[in-house]
């Protein structure tokens, strides 16, 4: 498996260290359930050792009068071939994780390869 995370930046307005599963970008006009090589939003996050990062897989709730633009599909975020974390998470579910090891951390969507993170 290629470690290629996109590159893409998060959207103004975004949590503080958090992750968007399957987006183009952090808005409601995003591409939903993406699948391209930048669907994860950010795709590089960098933070201290003990921080606790939210993957969010966007929902009906996620974007207030726009009901219609989260994702309809379950997504997750999972580690290469460490395991380290898999959680699958439904349209407006969120997950934590405290990264307590300095390094880096790849990951990628369980339902298509393509959208990977770091």
């Amino acid at each position: 498996m290629i470690r290629r995370p996109g590159g893409n930046a998060a959207a103004t307005g975004l949590p503080a260290n958090t992750i968007y599963l399957a987006r183009s970008n952090g808005t409601a006009t995003a591409t939903k359930d993406s699948t391209s090589t930048s669907g994860m939003i950010p795709s590089t996050l960098t933070v201290p050792v003990g921080t606790t990062v939210t993957f969010h897989n966007p929902g009906s709730t996620t974007f207030p009068g726009n009901p219609t633009a989260g994702n309809a599909k379950p997504h997750c975020a999972t580690r290469f071939f460490e395991g380290l974390f898999n959680p699958k998470l439904n349209p407006g579910e969120s997950f934590q994780y405290i990264f307590n090891k300095a390094g880096e951390y790849f990951y990628n969507d369980c339902t298509d390869p393509r959208p990977t993170g770091r």
